[in-house]
């Protein structure tokens, strides 16, 4: 696959997990049913069970900042200023409901440009 497929197989791939997991909010990543269909190197679970941190170690840099994913209130899945982001919300969360607030968030995230070179 070129990057523009891995890109969207990935973009995909993340959507369906985070949908599952607003579904089943007493989950985790690991726990995805699709993982058994998922063949992928590396591993996911070498990148936290993340399909945009796989699809990120395919670009040039292999930089997080060519996440494929805009995550708005933050630059990085990761980041805490100027506030926390969606994701460390979700992983935070002690109630399944504000677990299933933050999936449904984060699985529907806009997709950045596509301005990504292969290397």
């Amino acid at each position: 696959m070129d990057l523009k497929e891995l890109r969207k197989y990935y973009i995909d791939n993340h959507r369906k997990m985070w949908h599952w997991l607003a579904e089943n909010s007493d989950k985790v990543k690991r726990d995805w049913p699709g993982w058994e269909k998922y063949d992928s190197n590396p591993p996911p679970d070498e990148m936290e069970h993340c399909f945009l941190c796989v699809y990120t170690s395919h670009t040039e840099n292999m930089d997080c900042h060519n996440c494929p994913i805009d995550w708005c209130i933050t630059d990085m899945c990761m980041d805490v200023y100027p506030v926390k982001s969606y994701y460390l919300s979700y992983c935070n969360a002690i109630k399944l409901k504000a677990k299933t607030k933050y999936a449904k968030i984060i699985a529907e995230l806009p997709e950045k440009k596509d301005n990504t070179m292969q290397w």
